[in-house]
């Protein structure tokens, strides 16, 4: 619903603005990426469709971040949100009803040692005790906005 209730972003977004944008993102995941743990997920969301702000973004960070793949949503989600699955680790909602659409990418680090061929575990691992300061995150978000 962001444009729908600012009409006029769709004027001041450029291509200039959406690089500033996805380069900020990238840093966004750069900055978590180090606290997440082995087997933890590291999700992106925009309310964008753009390319430069999702696609290439994950793709530039996973090249950076070897440790990190994208993670498949086949049987991950619950049957009503299965048809958004878009790609291997990536959720897309088209402009519906109240939003304008958005793009959800799922990122999993894999244990030392695991080759980059190698997919990750499939099985969950063990809940931990709650983090404390300076500790591992299972999931990690970052959210990007206008």
């Amino acid at each position: 619903g962001t444009l729908r209730k600012c009409p006029e972003l769709k004027w001041r977004i450029s291509e200039p603005e959406i690089g500033r944008l996805s380069r900020q993102s990238l840093r966004l995941l750069e900055g978590l990426a180090p606290v997440v743990a082995p087997e933890g997920r590291l999700i992106a969301i925009t309310c964008s469709l753009e390319p430069e702000e999702n696609e290439a973004l994950v793709e530039r960070f996973l090249k950076r971040h070897g440790e990190f793949s994208l993670l498949p949503l086949e049987g991950e989600l619950d049957f009503p949100l299965e048809r958004w699955i878009a790609g291997p680790g990536c959720w897309r909602m088209l402009p519906e009803g109240d939003h304008d659409g958005f793009t959800v990418h799922v990122m999993v680090r894999r244990r030392p040692g695991i080759r980059l061929a190698e997919p990750p575990v499939a099985a969950r691992p063990a809940r931990r005790p709650p983090i404390e300061a300076g500790g591992a995150l299972d999931l990690a978000f970052t959210g990007f906005s206008y």
